[in-house]
């Protein structure tokens, strides 16, 4: 009885799980952090399920990043830079100190034709400021 009501429960489950787990955009990040010069150098392999695909993806780096994008049919293009940083997240002791950090704003662009999800790498790296 107990194996058949565990059986019931995951068989019940398992379609939520996987349907949680696609509807999130997912970054495969390798960081390697230099302290004797304050950099870090990263490559991120991003993968957005096709569904969250629609209309425009727009993402922000820090401005001292240097990007690379390495993904075939994938364009990455800069559209802002030095923008004002406003919302840097609630780890801030400081609302304003936002004002202080600059971003780039970049803008993806992949095949319109493009079915299924969208995997793709960005490589970064530069000195980390705060």
């Amino acid at each position: 009885m107990k194996k058949t009501f565990s059986y019931i429960v995951t068989i019940l489950i398992l379609p939520f799980i996987g349907f949680a787990q696609n509807s999130y955009i997912r970054h495969d990040i390798n960081a390697n952090v230099i302290p004797s010069t304050s950099t870090i150098q990263v490559t991120d392999v991003i993968t957005i399920p096709g569904d969250r695909l629609k209309g425009e993806l727009k993402f922000k780096l820090h401005n001292t990043m240097d990007l690379r994008y390495t993904t075939d049919g994938i364009d990455v293009k800069k559209i802002q830079e030095n923008v004002n940083a406003h919302d840097v997240g609630m780890d801030r002791e400081e609302p304003e100190s936002g004002n202080n950090l600059l971003v780039d704003e970049y803008l993806v662009k992949y095949p319109a034709d493009h079915t299924g999800d969208l995997v793709f790498t960005l490589n970064f790296n530069g000195v980390i400021k705060s």
